[in-house]
């Protein structure tokens, strides 16, 4: 486990190493998919962009500054498709109607960097019961238990989400190989456990490793008392790899009635 100093962790094993902030990078690229509309549906929009990319694209936008792209239904990422937005102060992905905003999906081994907007309003929430209960993490961006997905989350804002009751990652939850979160925003977020960030694996499906670099995680919470709750603003558990919290800054989070008001490493 690599850690920086100064934040508020709760860590069980593994030894501190203390790292410089890491540096964010920028990178140039010719998308195969042009989003032209802030419509939810229809010719141009991100999610006809979505439904239209195989694995290896890209989606790219040409909205102008300050977009806002309203949706009522989650959008759907093919596991391998890249979504890079013009920074996260100039575009956002608003989920004004019910359900998350992103749900990476397929069966396949895959890398997707989700990278310049901000993730809002997603709620992990359906009208079923059970599947509240039995699916309802990540209300900005969910990557399901025991899925191949490497994510990266670079230059993103995910603030203002929420997970279903008895659900963990208001912001994220991630179940897949690989996370990599860099020079990101992760705030307001809402669940169980991991208020902002829940990655999560278990015996069965271990997840590869984790890496949150150069990213500030505030005002976050996690709701519920109990041993397997906490992470106000991330529960990191069930790691087969390396832990990496390198250059973050945790403030503001807390853990209602349970533990790790800022970071809990499992």
């Amino acid at each position: 486990i690599v850690l920086r100093t100064g934040s508020v962790l709760g860590v069980l094993g593994g030894s501190v190493v203390v790292l410089a902030p890491a540096a964010g990078a920028e990178h140039a690229f010719t998308p195969d998919h042009l989003v032209t509309s802030t419509d939810d549906s229809g010719p141009d929009t991100l999610r006809a962009a979505l439904d239209a990319a195989d694995e290896g694209d890209t989606i790219g936008f040409d909205l102008g500054d300050g977009a806002t792209i309203e949706i009522t239904t989650e959008l759907r990422v093919p596991g391998g498709v890249d979504v890079h937005g013009p920074g996260r102060d100039d575009l956002t992905i608003d989920n004004v109607g019910t359900g998350r905003v992103f749900y990476l999906y397929g069966a396949a081994p895959a890398t997707t960097t989700i990278s310049g907007l901000t993730v809002t309003g997603g709620s992990a929430l359906d009208t079923d019961p059970d599947v509240i209960l039995t699916n309802g993490h990540g209300g900005g961006v969910y990557v399901p238990a025991g899925s191949s997905i490497d994510l990266t989350l670079s230059g993103v804002a995910i603030e203002g989400n929420v997970a279903a009751p008895e659900s963990s990652g208001g912001g994220v939850f991630f179940g897949g190989d690989a996370l990599v979160v860099r020079d990101s925003t992760i705030s307001g977020n809402t669940a169980v456990a991991g208020g902002g960030i829940a990655a999560r694996g278990d015996d069965g499906d271990r997840i590869g490793s984790v890496s949150i670099l150069g990213t500030t995680i505030d005002g976050n919470a996690a709701t519920m008392s109990g041993p397997k709750y906490g992470g106000g603003g991330a529960m990191i558990e069930g790691v087969a790899g390396d832990v990496v919290i390198d250059g973050v800054l945790v403030r503001g989070n807390a853990a209602v009635a349970s533990k790790y008001g800022g970071i809990g490493i499992a």
